[in-house]
């Protein structure tokens, strides 16, 4: 040995354990009795499935169960050179043919520190090599090595496929460990930090097609396997085949047309699971002509497309059922999570859908053409076939999001589906571009397509379409048709949350499709339209029933409506229309109480006052302005007693020169960006508000109101302003509402001051509210907190605080 050598054996001191382990896989149907049964004078015992792990004690020459052993391999003379062997065998001690899987792995490990300070790992200087067939020792260190063909280091463990075992035979193979003679210092620990290893061996054994009953020997086959190879090739042969503990993230399982087993998969993840069904269509009544693939999902299953173009899961039929949770994600264009563009049925029960995803997610381009030129993708869930039947009962959707020109739940481009929900839960899905949550897409230019009928009972549902998509119906009609294909929704006893996509209804039509039935009974319903107003010439959006159409086209379906809780919701005439502030004069002295206002700033005039109207904009190009005179206190031009007025996606920018002179605007708030200062609002309600504050004075008050409701509202403040104010009585709710003061916060001016100048009692309740992204908790109401409540006039026993 040279030098060099020696004084690595003398400084190196390091330590490898061997932990082993033997487990039994036993699948759904493969449990057996363990006890006998006497019929008269004949015996009937059961097959016995047993393996056995030994190693070879090369001190007492016997063969030992790995149970009773303590270290197989040396535990603290490793150096470069070293080599160490265990010989291991398996027995199969039981009466019944096996299959067995072998896997070394690190259960656990600890670093060391070497003579130069530095930390290292051990694993990454052993190498190991499996060598089968070994039944006796090696002669010598020279001989065991010659033998070990592949070795790899330690800390890449080893893996050895499914492979029979008859039943009272052996299989023998020698572990051969050593430490390189390449190594160096860089392993030769310091002589404290001390590194260490501990290595496992597992063994899985599973019953086989072997013994033969009276018939032939495929009792047993609903055999477990651990390869996709295995599993395709038992299903050509029509076997029930369970996957289980596979991760080929790149492999396809196939299951072959025709095929009428069942095939579990069992904590898999793999690239696509795929019905290998030719190209098929309905037969002439209708129904479909597949054989379903029947799929059980236990565990973790994750499919994961990696072609373009490729489906996760997918076929022309597909049962899936179970208590697993399932991940199916679709890879580019036409490429489905759940489904295909052939798939006729979809049935799922039971399981939990963890992500689901369509290609194209997200794949939108550009806006220019209403997204016309977006990729094709596919849906979450769902068929690009006309008329395909997609059913969901008792399952759960945890997230879920529709390719380009697909829905989430239901159809692709150009076609209709039906989608019928039960007793499920799906906490969010989203459609693509021009598509709805749950329901279709878009309509074909010869409207030749089926129409989609959406069926939910005892169901939660929040769900959101796509732009120009409802949140569930249809999505947009790309060629405003006057005959199109039915939207029908039927929704019973059922918790649903709906918000649609620009110029879409909640729960309804997307933009310009106009053919609608169907009734909301029962339940709670929270259905919010996207974007309500395009040109005055067209309907608004509504949250329940149509989204924007053009009566002069598309709403000339006949019979077009959807009953709501009783309420018959159909298609709304135009709104009267508004180019100038002259032309908004003009239609409210013809008595119009609904207006479409177009592009510009309009001015109220005194013509509104003591009228019920509602005022529609298309979001920043509209602006409502209000400014008082600055003349004297309560002087402005802006008022609205005795009026009811809603204001929907305006702009509304207020000044007021004098204080405390104002501009007052009371109504009804629906998406509206408000910007402005000195602005009183009474007795008003906003809903989806924004509001950009800012000067060194009060902004948004309550004066004199009884109540003052904020929902979902946001305010930013440049942090001069104190952002609400409230006096005589007034009652203010804030609900999920979000203040961002940019400026800082002190004691007089805090991002919220809640104050009462006349000493009266005052309610504020708060729920779920964030200020300066601290949610506001029963400590937030203080001085010099971010919500800070005025004490210097009223007093700490004026303020009612009721938070939740």
């Amino acid at each position: 040995m040279t030098k060099k050598h020696s004084t690595k054996r003398a400084l190196l001191m390091s330590m490898l354990s061997l932990l082993l382990c033997v487990s039994m896989l036993i699948g759904t149907t493969y449990a057996w009795f363990t006890d006998s049964v006497t019929s008269a004078n004949n015996i009937i015992k059961s097959g016995n499935l047993d393996i056995v792990l030994e190693y070879y004690d090369t001190e007492s020459k016997t063969w030992k169960d790995v149970k009773d052993a303590s270290d197989i391999l040396s535990g603290d003379l490793w150096e470069p050179g070293y080599v160490d062997v265990a010989y291991l065998r398996l027995k199969n001690a039981g009466s019944l043919a096996l299959k067995y899987q072998l896997a070394v792995n690190i259960l656990s490990e600890k670093s060391g520190v070497n003579a130069a300070g530095e930390e290292f790992l051990l694993s990454d200087y052993i190498e190991f090599g499996v060598v089968d067939g070994v039944d006796t020792p090696f002669a010598t260190r020279a001989d065991a090595m010659k033998e070990v063909t592949a070795s790899k280091k330690i800390s890449e463990g080893f893996f050895k496929g499914e492979t029979l075992l008859p039943k009272t035979e052996y299989v023998y193979f020698a572990m051969v460990v050593f430490m390189p003679e390449s190594v160096n210092n860089v392993a030769n620990h310091n002589g404290t930090d001390v590194p260490q290893i501990d290595l496992g061996i597992n063994v899985f054994a599973t019953q086989y097609t072997y013994e033969k009953d009276s018939y032939d020997e495929l009792y047993d086959k609903y055999t477990a396997v651990f390869t996709v190879a295995e599993a395709n090739a038992m299903m050509k042969e029509g076997k029930d085949v369970t996957l289980v503990n596979c991760k080929e993230p790149e492999s396809v399982v196939e299951i072959p047309a025709g095929y009428n087993g069942t095939l579990v998969l069992h904590n898999v993840t793999v690239a696509s699971v795929m019905q290998m069904e030719a190209t098929s269509t309905f037969a002439a009544t209708g129904t479909a002509t597949a054989t379903a693939a029947n799929v059980v999902i236990l565990g973790d299953v994750v499919v994961k497309a990696t072609e373009e173009s490729q489906s996760a899961v997918t076929g022309t039929a597909l049962n899936l059922s179970g208590n697993g949770k399932l991940t199916a994600v679709g890879k580019g264009k036409a490429a489905f999570g759940i489904g295909g563009m052939n798939t006729q049925s979809i049935t799922m029960k039971d399981l939990t859908v963890v992500y689901a995803e369509g290609g194209e997610a997200y794949g939108v381009g550009s806006d220019t053409k209403y997204y016309k030129d977006a990729p094709e993708g596919g849906a979450a869930i769902g068929s690009g076939l006309n008329g395909a039947e997609i059913v969901l009962n008792n399952v759960t959707v945890e997230k879920a999001v529709g390719g380009s020109k697909a829905a989430d739940i239901g159809a692709r481009y150009h076609v209709g589906v039906n989608v019928t929900i039960t007793d499920s839960t799906v906490y969010y899905v989203e459609g693509g571009v021009s598509a709805a949550g749950i329901g279709s897409s878009r309509t074909s230019s010869a409207g030749n397509e089926n129409g989609t009928k959406i069926t939910v009972s005892n169901s939660m549902i929040n769900a959101k379409g796509g732009a120009y998509g409802a949140g569930i119906g249809s999505g947009y009609d790309t060629h405003c048709l006057s005959k199109q294909p039915l939207c029908e929704i039927n929704i019973t006893n059922s918790s649903i949350k709906a918000t649609g996509g620009r110029y879409a209804a909640g729960i309804g039509t997307g933009y310009h499709h106009a053919a609608l039935k169907g009734e909301i009974k029962g339940g709670q319903v929270q259905a919010v339209s996207g974007e309500k107003v395009y040109k005055a010439s067209y309907t608004a959006a509504m949250d329940i029933g149509f989204g924007v159409v053009d009566p002069a086209r598309e709403g000339a379906q006949t019979d077009s409506y959807l009953n709501y809780d009783g309420d018959k919701i159909t298609i709304a005439t135009a709104p009267k229309s508004a180019l100038t502030s002259d032309d908004l004069n003009n239609a409210l002295v013809s008595g119009a109480n609904e207006i479409a206002l177009g592009k510009g700033t309009f001015a109220i005039p005194d013509s509104a006052m003591g009228k019920t109207l509602t005022l529609m904009g298309s979001g920043k190009d509209t602006v409502v302005a209000a400014q008082d005179d600055g003349s004297s206190e309560g002087d402005c031009d802006y008022s609205f007693d005795g009026s009811t007025v809603t204001f929907e996606n305006l702009t509304i920018t207020t000044t007021a020169t004098y204080f405390p002179g104002y501009a007052r605007m009371k109504g009804i708030y629906n998406n509206c960006t408000i910007n402005g200062v000195y602005t009183l609002y009474e007795d008003s309600i906003f809903n989806d508000c924004t509001f950009n504050i800012s000067g060194d004075f009060y902004n948004v008050w309550t004066w004199g109101a009884t109540e003052a409701t904020f929902n979902h509202c946001t305010f930013n403040s440049d942090g001069k302003a104190i952002l609400l104010y409230g006096t005589a009585n007034t009652n203010l709710t804030l609900n999920h509402c979000t203040f961002n003061d940019k400026g800082g916060l002190s004691d007089k001016k805090a991002a919220v001051e809640i104050g009462n100048d006349y000493g009266k009692t005052y309610t504020l309740t708060v729920n779920s509210t964030v200020v300066n992204g601290y949610e506001i908790n029963d400590k937030g109401i203080n001085t010099g907190s971010t919500l800070w409540a005025n004490k210097n006039s009223m007093g700490k026993d004026k303020l009612n605080v009721v938070i939740d």
